[in-house]
Parts: C-alpha cells; structure tokens; sequence
C-alpha cells in the first residue's frame, strides 16, 4: 500500500512540471490512462464506505 502511494506521489509530482520536457510528452497517455483508473479506484472505494 505503502508503494502504492509513493508512486500516486510520483506521478502527481510529474505530472505537475512543465510539459515542455521532450522525454515526459510521450508518458502522457500513460498518465492519463493511470489518472482515470486512479479515479475510478477510489469512486468504487468511496461508494462502497458510504453504502450502508
């Protein structure tokens, strides 16, 4: 869990820097595709804390 949250860090702390990087712009679908799973994870999770 612990790994997993490092990671979420990492990419919010790359996502966060100027496009501008050459190496970084090719990532970016990765990023997003990471993002809409990361998204969906923790709506499934919320849901299932808030159904009674």
């Amino acid at each position: 869990m612990k790994s997993l949250r490092e990671s979420v860090q990492f990419r919010l702390a790359s996502a966060s820097f100027p496009t501008t990087h050459a190496p970084h712009s090719r990532m970016e679908p990765v990023g997003m595709i990471f993002a809409g799973f990361l998204l969906a994870t923790t709506t499934m999770f919320i849901y299932l804390l808030l159904r009674p």
